[in-house]
């Protein structure tokens, strides 16, 4: 055996002569891979002007004093290059990106996650794929698995100006720049330019039909909003629900009839009456609830007649004061 086993330094031989070179050798070794530090990990060639003990990774497809060499390590020592094949589990800091990288048998990865670490070339010529916590892939070429995400503005102090903006942004009007928001994996609500340059806003019970709520004109700022669906025709007595507002509510049955009037119904809550059939149609208030009209009226004047209800005013949150308009009576 004429040599170590881990570093492979190289043994004296019983009656050698000129002990003195196989001894500095095996120092020299020592000295370029104990405590291990390298100034660099992603250059392909020598530098121009390294210094003495200076002590690099080299990077793949190396060319120049370092072709064949990929990814050994280099030590320029007495005005040459030394190289050394890693083996697994060395360690070494890489001192221009303040990162530890280790070994693994067949490529530098970070020490800390394992991962392949990218050299700062790799990293300003783009990431094609970046996965954290899942895998990316050719359709979504970013994929992030986690609980919370946080953006915050750099602050003036930090040489940032203390703004901070998300722009997604689209190649042409036709195509779609929008926030799409999901429930195992089912599309159920989306936001932002889809197929103009409108905003919009539509939900789907899904992921399939779609229904647009709010459109904001691009070149005007007008929203339309779109009308909610009526309520199911009523053919018995009927409480005001949290989703009816801005409805049409129908009403028919022959006889008489009561619309109850929620009394946790918030401010701004507004719903179409219309009485179908021939049986009037009560306006009663529930508990805390209360109704004004002009005249006093309380229900509907006759078939086919149409009333507004509108709240406009809930001081306490489960006392709204309703008020009872258009084609109605005592």
């Amino acid at each position: 055996m004429s040599e170590t086993t881990n570093l492979k330094l190289p043994f004296l031989e019983a009656a050698q002569a000129q002990k003195h070179v196989t001894l500095n050798e095996a120092l020299g070794m020592l000295d370029a891979l104990v405590q291990l530090a390298v100034k660099n990990s992603d250059l392909a060639a020598p530098p121009a002007a390294p210094a003495d003990g200076d002590r690099y990774i080299v990077a793949a497809d190396a060319t120049g004093a370092w072709a064949g060499k990929d990814l050994n390590l280099a030590s320029w020592t007495d005005g040459a290059w030394s190289f050394f094949a890693p083996a697994e589990g060395w360690l070494v800091w890489v001192a221009d990106e303040s990162a530890l990288l280790v070994w693994s048998g067949s490529a530098w990865v970070s020490a800390a996650s394992g991962a392949a670490s990218l050299t700062e070339a790799q990293l300003a010529a783009g990431i094609p794929k970046l996965g954290i916590g899942t895998a990316a892939d050719d359709a979504n070429l970013l994929a992030a698995k986690l609980n919370a995400v946080l953006f915050t503005a750099l602050e003036a102090a930090s040489g940032g100006n203390g703004d901070i903006q998300f722009k997604v942004n689209k190649e042409a009007t036709a195509g779609t720049a929008s926030l799409l928001f999901q429930t195992a994996y089912s599309g159920r609500a989306e936001m932002g330019l889809t197929g103009d340059d409108d905003f919009h806003v539509k939900v789907s019970p899904d992921g399939a039909a779609w229904i647009e709520a709010v459109r904001i004109e691009a070149a005007s700022g007008r929203a339309r909003l779109a009308l909610l669906r009526p309520v199911v025709a009523a053919t018995a007595n009927y409480t005001l629900l949290p989703g009816d507002s801005g409805a049409l509510v129908s009403i028919s049955k022959a006889t008489a009839t009561t619309l109850t009037l929620a009394a946790d119904a918030p401010a701004g809550f507004a719903v179409t009456v219309k009485q179908s059939g021939a049986g009037q149609v009560t306006f009663a208030p529930a508990s805390g609830a209360a109704m004004e009209s002009y005249a006093g009226h309380t229900r509907t004047a006759g078939q086919k007649a149409v009333a507004r209800l509108a709240v406009f005013e809930n001081s306490t949150g489960t006392a709204a004061v309703w008020t009872l308009d258009g084609q109605t009576a005592a």
